[in-house]
């Protein structure tokens, strides 16, 4: 093959958008796919946890080029996993790829703004982790309302002082994640309600690490774990993102079916 016919493809092929069903849940889903974070185990791990909810339809998105103002538009609740490095390479459709190239980069204007017009003016949730916080995009960081102090040690991290009057957290001890990176966060406003906190085991790092605010009339939710899928083997923190799917969307928070202390 000649090297000019080698054209590498630069988006994928968006398939249609089905129609939101009458009282459906729908939920998006957005996550880093790199060397650093592993988004297959983010979305089965997401997935996961709400497989009890057959109304409840994620819609992974796996390309910059499906991440839309039309996709926003009805979305219930957005679930953030993403920092701002433009697709490693966008899938060809094809099974064989010679030339990989990066895509377009994920937190452009255009999709900034329509998270933030959907979470203030419709009311969808937003529950961000990890990754979000390094997303570049100073209005995103603006309504998390946090300054992220990004890059740490990987390591077993603790979360601790978890909040005793707040539904997310209410009943749930101090555990333990068995690898996570303990990056760091400082809130900006005291009106922000603190959840719980996190300490690096090696380096004693701490940390906010986890937090909920009201912006307009969207409720957000930020949490510092989700570097590492060992984060979502502690029971306690896939409760935690069950909970905060349903506070954040305003919705009654039923038990979560797999619910448990492990430590305290």
């Amino acid at each position: 093959m000649a090297e000019q016919d080698r054209k590498p493809v630069r988006s994928a092929t968006v398939a249609p958008l089905i129609p939101k069903a009458s009282g459906e849940t729908k939920v998006v889903l957005v996550s880093d796919w790199n060397d650093r974070h592993n988004g297959v185990a983010f979305e089965l791990a997401v997935r996961d946890i709400f497989k009890t909810k057959p109304d409840w339809r994620i819609v992974a998105i796996r390309d910059t080029g499906a991440f839309t103002t039309a996709l926003l538009a009805d979305a219930d609740l957005l679930i953030a996993n993403r920092g701002p490095d433009a697709d490693l390479f966008v899938l060809s459709g094809g099974g064989i790829v010679e030339v990989p190239v990066m895509g377009s980069r994920f937190w452009t204007d255009e999709a900034t703004q329509a998270v933030i017009a959907n979470i203030r003016d419709r009311g969808m949730g937003f529950l961000a982790l990890h990754a979000t916080m390094d997303c570049g995009s100073a209005d995103i960081l603006r309504i998390l309302d946090i300054e992220p102090v990004m890059t740490g040690e990987p390591q077993p991290v603790w979360v601790r002082n978890l909040n005793r009057d707040h539904p997310v957290t209410v009943g749930i001890g101090k555990f333990h994640i068995r690898l996570d990176e303990q990056i760091a966060a400082i809130v900006r406003s005291p009106e922000t309600v603190i959840l719980f906190e996190t300490t690096g085991i090696h380096d004693k790092r701490e940390s906010v690490g986890g937090w909920c605010r009201m912006e307009g009339k969207g409720r957000v939710v930020g949490f510092l774990p989700g570097h590492a899928a060992e984060v979502f083997e502690a029971p306690e923190f896939r409760t935690i993102v069950w909970r905060s799917a349903h506070w954040a969307m305003k919705r009654d928070i039923p038990s979560y079916p797999e619910e448990r202390n492990t430590l305290y």
